[in-house]
């Protein structure tokens, strides 16, 4: 089975710029995530589990999430989530939004449920009132998530 699969790892006790540095130097997308609330995290996102990787250079992880477009039988969920991908001005007023602060151009409005849901009636709510330019979305369930309160009130 052909799944799309991304692990990503929140990290802190880092400053943003060395870890955008190691990122990069390993292969593995930064990310510099700001919620709608202004709180902030630093996190990477890679096509492979890069947490022994992180740990063995002596960052601190505060969370492992593991993503995939599909489970696979007998996988436990976590839970369902799908981003819609806008560009524009930053609307924090949109609950579960976020924007990567490495790049400016683009935000995400974000839902996530238990159970499986209709994505497209979110990305359809999403996308009219907002004012920005749809982007493209993802639906996915998270296999994985060491620490699911990182995002409060995001579930």
């Amino acid at each position: 089975m052909n799944r799309h699969e991304e692990w990503h790892v929140t990290v802190d006790g880092i400053d943003p710029i060395t870890w955008r540095l190691f990122c990069l130097e390993h292969n593995i997308k930064p990310l510099y995530i700001e919620l709608n609330n202004f709180n902030t995290q630093l996190m990477c996102a890679a096509n492979f589990d890069a947490e022994e990787m992180i740990a063995s250079a002596g960052i601190n992880i505060v969370r492992v999430k593991h993503e995939v477009s599909l489970p696979v039988h007998g996988e436990p969920v976590v839970y369902w989530e799908c981003h819609v991908k806008l560009d524009g001005p930053f609307v924090p007023e949109v609950e579960m939004s976020s924007r990567d602060l490495y790049r400016v151009d683009r935000w995400y409005a974000t839902m996530r449920q238990p159970k499986q849901f209709d994505y497209q009636a979110f990305v359809d709510y999403i996308v009219r009132p907002s004012g920005c330019k749809y982007a493209g979305h993802e639906y996915e369930c998270a296999i994985k998530d060491t620490n699911p309160a990182i995002d409060r009130g995001w579930l």
